[in-house]
């Protein structure tokens, strides 16, 4: 492995591969671990985060996410995400899965957490963070998938299993 490029927030790594007796180079963006946190409030109703995201030159709903900071742990990162986000601190903040958000070009893990019981508190948003919180129903969040109104892969991945192996059994 050799480090083609590094900056605070990212490497462009090289490696050489070998694959049916050939050998060839592969070359991948590598991150620090993030931290995904659906907030569900009652029963049924979610926290969105309408962000803008300067990449894509508009606002895209999302869920609470940020990076792990050196040395912490996944945990301590989901319920710091979540307060300086949202301002909601979790009562309770159940792990659920590590998720590869796209293994062939990024090599990035993010843990994913569902975070319930919620009591307000204060946010503390970074300078560069334009974020509104909306509280909607499960089922409107769900709609808003169908209708390409949520983009992002990783708000989609948590609120379609919350939707389907969790809710369900509340």
């Amino acid at each position: 492995m050799s480090i083609v490029y590094r900056n605070k927030w990212l490497r462009i790594e090289k490696i050489r591969v070998r694959k049916r007796g050939k050998n060839y180079f592969l070359y991948f963006v590598a991150k620090r671990d993030i931290v995904v946190v659906l907030p569900i409030l009652g029963r049924d109703t979610v926290i969105l985060e309408r962000q803008y995201r300067g990449i894509f030159g508009r606002y895209l709903y999302e869920i609470p996410a940020g990076y792990i900071e050196e040395g912490e742990p996944p945990m301590h990162a989901a319920k710091r995400e979540l307060e300086e986000e949202t301002g909601y601190r979790a009562g309770k903040m159940r792990f659920v899965s590590k998720l590869a958000e796209s293994p062939g070009t990024l090599k990035l893990w993010a843990h994913f957490y569902i975070a319930t019981e919620l009591k307000e508190g204060e946010r503390a948003l970074d300078k560069n963070e334009d974020i509104t919180i909306i509280k909607v129903r499960l089922s409107r969040a769900l709609q808003m998938i169908k209708e390409g109104k949520i983009v992002d892969l990783k708000t989609l991945a948590a609120l379609s299993y919350y939707a389907q192996f969790v809710s369900r059994r509340r």
